[in-house]
């Protein structure tokens, strides 16, 4: 955690938003059968990553990499991993993380290239082929 106060009560903020708005249309996008409700989910999952853009890397992060800067935080890490399952939305539903936000992508690619990131990463190929069962519907 950040050791300012605002800084960590901005960090658990933004800890909830991982929590209660990201990884929700994170999962619908990836979980619904239904064309209409991915299209939904892809819209606000759109909405989050804008925001993100805008109000943590463009206000928070200044020049560093990461969420708050030059030090790597709790922050990061949740959400990061989000971020490392990013193929199988590619994969299962088509939607790639957008050209237009380049510092949420540097800030992904500086995560990928921290060695405590490395030594646990999984392939690409490993969340297709571990979220092909939930993005797939069962015939019934």
């Amino acid at each position: 955690m950040p050791s300012s106060p605002i800084a960590k009560a901005q960090a658990r903020i933004w800890i909830d938003f991982a929590n209660t708005r990201f990884v929700p249309a994170f999962s619908t996008l990836l979980r619904s059968p239904e064309i209409q409700q991915q299209e939904a989910a892809k819209q606000e999952l759109y909405k989050h990553l804008e925001f993100i853009e805008n109000e943590a890397f463009g206000k928070l992060s200044g020049d560093g990499p990461y969420w708050f800067g030059e030090s790597v935080s709790l922050v990061d890490f949740t959400f990061y991993p989000w971020f490392e399952r990013w193929a199988a939305l590619k994969h299962h539903r088509g939607f790639a993380l957008p050209e237009e936000f380049t510092r949420l992508r540097q800030w992904k690619k500086a995560l990928k290239q921290r060695d405590s990131v490395v030594a646990i990463a999984n392939s690409k190929e490993f969340y297709i082929e571990r979220y092909a069962r939930f993005a797939t519907p069962v015939a019934a």
